[in-house]
């Protein structure tokens, strides 16, 4: 009697097929190999070797279109339970013809793939419903069909970053090793609901509800295309492009959350051009054009005053830096020498001459000198003020330049009090008395302000007093970009720096709220802000690692505040939301950040005084 049925021969995940398959059957339907106790499957793979060039060039369309034949474990390695239809209505296989069940995943003529399991999930939960090759999407939870053959084939589960080559994952959002942006997911809406389906950044168009990619790129630059330094947000001519992406009831509750909290600046609040569209590119405008504020500070005074020590501290640069301002004990600099500062290359610091010498007289120095240059001037000296500084004082009231007298060396004088028995408070007292009796001889002393530091340790004296008075006699913006350039010379300084960034994170919220996604993206904008959080603090230098209990490292935390920014705005479309979200994670990190780089200060005073 011939046997109607045998056992597969085939292999599949790496152990025998135990399926039962008819003696009819040229192919297993499990696991698609070829049975050998069929009559014809001689002559057919006879057939086959006779067509080598059309079977070559059919297998090189299967597996450009993903239809890899033979490989369905690795298709199939999920933990998805199969639920196959129990549809029993045929259908032609598309190679050969022959008819097969709807629900086979396998021509059992030809072995052509037909179908699948998708992969999908819906509701939390596997959709392993069976979907044919020619199907685009699931009609079950709407996921794509990766074996479809318009489409491309399986992206990897591992991949390189595209900028630094470290190993990331097929859904990573971000690279752990250099931050840069693998992907997000959809904003896009589908059937109500957001799609949130994962998209790579080089996929233009999601394939689950077709949405463009707003994080799509295509090799060129996408922050600024003209050369004119502007963001692109300022670029578009019509708020239609932007404000088309959300109501008229989003503008009007964004506006009404943000009009207490931009009162505190003063800035233009009538709504022009397209309401909520024309005031966040107003406050583009004005947080770039604050980026780009000259800021010229001269400080002058006669040879050995400590000019050089203070510009070296107010930079916080060292002596191993190439900027560093030598130090001497006179006629060190014989011209006008510009430095900029490291964090702020518009902000520049001129160490003029030492005058009152015999290479440097003042009429030499103010014979090529246009004090009115300067926003403001310290005028520095040791001891009493001379009759030079008197002369030179003359000069920028003339020409109505904002100006201080700076009495600097204040450690020495401290150190050498210790040494008589005097304690700081008698020492600062006497110097004060010494100088306020030279006032009686120069008129211009009456009035004047002075301060008493020291640059080598600022904690010590009155640099508090000195940076309060640079910030009432220069513009605002202009003092708002040399304090956040400052280094945390003290406790007083971090504090400033905290209140100004708080005042920032409004204005860089509503931007965000209203330009996410078209033109502010998480890993280049989001990113660039918080650095400049860490660079303000002074937090992303390497002493980070000798300093304990700080919340946020920089060298390993960039990445993981992304994530989670990235986690806390995905899907949101309400521009309220975006803003207060934006709003409150921006501020409760730089709360943080205030924390540690208090921590970092005392850390580093305690270092000094040892």
């Amino acid at each position: 009697m011939n046997r109607k049925e045998t056992i597969c021969s085939g292999i599949k995940n790496g152990k025998r097929c135990p399926n039962l398959i008819s003696n009819e059957a040229v192919f297993c339907l499990d696991c698609g190999s070829t049975n050998t106790d069929n009559v014809s499957a001689q002559s057919f793979c006879e057939w086959d070797n006779k067509n080598t060039e059309e079977s070559d060039t059919s297998e090189s369309q299967d597996d450009d279109n993903g239809n890899e034949k033979w490989d369905f474990s690795e298709l199939l390695n999920t933990s998805h339970a199969i639920d196959v239809s129990t549809n029993t209505s045929s259908k032609r296989c598309k190679n050969c013809g022959h008819t097969i069940q709807q629900d086979r995943m396998f021509c059992d003529k030809c072995g052509n793939k037909v179908g699948a399991v998708c992969i999908g999930e819906i509701n939390g939960k596997p959709c392993s419903k069976f979907i044919s090759v020619e199907t685009k999407f699931c009609s079950h939870c709407g996921t794509a069909n990766i074996e479809n053959s318009s489409g491309n084939k399986k992206a990897p589960l591992k991949r390189s970053c595209k900028s630094c080559g470290h190993d990331v994952h097929k859904h990573q959002k971000f690279c752990h090793n250099c931050g840069y942006k693998i992907g997000a997911h959809c904003l896009g809406i589908m059937k109500g609901n957001p799609c949130n389906e994962f998209l790579n950044i080089e996929i233009k168009f999601c394939a689950n509800c077709g949405n463009h990619n707003p994080d799509y790129i295509t090799g060129e630059n996408t922050t600024d295309d003209s050369g004119d330094g502007y963001p692109p947000e300022l670029k578009v001519s019509s708020a239609d492009t932007v404000v088309s992406l959300f109501t008229e009831v989003d503008e009007k509750t964004l506006f009404e959350e943000i009009k207490i909290d931009i009162a505190s600046f003063k800035f233009d609040m009538k709504m022009k051009y397209g309401g909520i569209m024309s005031l966040a590119q107003s406050l583009s405008k004005y947080t770039e054009s604050s980026k780009k504020v000259k800021v010229n500070v001269a400080v002058a005074g006669e040879s050995g005053t400590g000019k050089s020590s203070f510009i070296n501290a107010i930079r916080g640069v060292k002596y191993t830096d190439p900027t560093f301002a030598k130090i001497g004990f006179g006629n060190t600099s014989m011209t006008i020498k510009k430095y900029q500062h490291p964090k702020n290359k518009r902000i520049q610091l001129y160490d003029l001459p030492g005058y009152n010498t015999t290479k440097m007289t003042l009429q030499n120095l103010l014979k090529d000198l246009n004090l009115s240059d300067f926003d403001c001037c310290l005028l520095f000296f040791y001891g009493v003020p001379s009759e030079a500084d008197k002369t030179f004082v003359q000069q920028l009231q003339t020409v109505g330049t904002k100006f201080c007298f700076v009495r600097t060396k204040l450690d020495e004088d401290f150190e050498n009090g210790e040494l008589a028995g005097m304690s700081k408070e008698e020492v600062l007292s006497a110097i004060k008395k010494k100088v306020d009796m030279s006032s009686d001889q120069f008129e211009e002393l009456k009035n004047a302000v002075i301060f008493y530091i020291s640059s080598d340790e600022p904690s010590v004296g009155e640099m508090n007093e000195l940076i309060s008075f640079i910030e009432n006699q220069i513009n605002p913006r202009k003092f708002e970009a040399l304090l956040l350039s400052l280094p945390s010379l003290t406790e007083e300084v971090i504090q400033k720096k905290y209140k100004s960034l708080e005042k920032s994170v409004v204005l860089f919220a509503v931007r965000f709220a209203v330009f996410y996604p078209l033109f502010f993206k998480i890993e280049e904008n989001i990113k660039a802000e918080i650095e400049m959080y860490f660079q303000t603090f002074e937090l992303n230098t390497t002493l980070e690692k000798n300093v304990k209990d700080l919340k946020h490292r920089f060298s390993e935390g960039i990445c993981h505040l992304l994530e989670e920014f990235d986690n806390g705005v995905s899907g949101m479309r309400s521009p309220r939301k975006r803003y207060i979200f934006c709003k409150t994670f921006l501020k409760n990190l730089i709360e943080e950040l205030l924390e540690d780089a208090k921590t970092m200060y005392k850390h580093m005073l305690n270092e000094l005084r040892q």
